[in-house]
């Protein structure tokens, strides 16, 4: 057993272990995903976080539930406050953005190359569709 505080805001949504058990990554309710990385002893140690950018807003994007690929290499994170998924190359540590609709929760990922991705706010406007502005959007 171990316990692995968690400073700078609690969890949104989002816990998972590496498919290899030796990471552990977990959504923050701001900007960052935390890892913790098992030691040579076993023990748990938190890691450089992902660090995601302000929301177009100017507030923090809220990363919300997470899924790994089957390679462990690209975690897929919904940001409800920037309204994307973003991709994150774990090896080399670019993120991509990719529109989706509004306030994203959760993804479920069936491949690298389809993602099913909820949205809390539905799609996206269209013109003429009745709107109401929400985080300054």
């Amino acid at each position: 057993m171990q316990t692995l505080p968690l400073k700078g805001g609690g969890s949104f949504k989002g816990v998972s272990f590496s498919d290899d058990g030796n990471q552990i990554f977990a959504s923050q309710s701001r900007d960052k995903i935390f890892i913790a990385q098992k030691d040579h002893n076993i023990i748990l140690n938190w890691v450089e976080p992902i660090q995601f950018q302000q929301a177009e807003v100017g507030s923090h994007p809220v990363p919300g539930d997470f899924s790994i690929n089957d390679e462990n290499d690209r975690l897929y994170v919904p940001l409800s406050r920037s309204n994307t998924m973003a991709v994150v190359d774990l090896d080399k540590g670019p993120i991509t953005e990719i529109p989706v609709g509004i306030s994203p929760y959760e993804v479920i990922l069936l491949s690298s190359q389809k993602a099913y991705v909820s949205n809390w706010g539905g799609r996206q406007p269209e013109a003429g569709d009745p709107t109401y502005t929400s985080s300054g959007k």
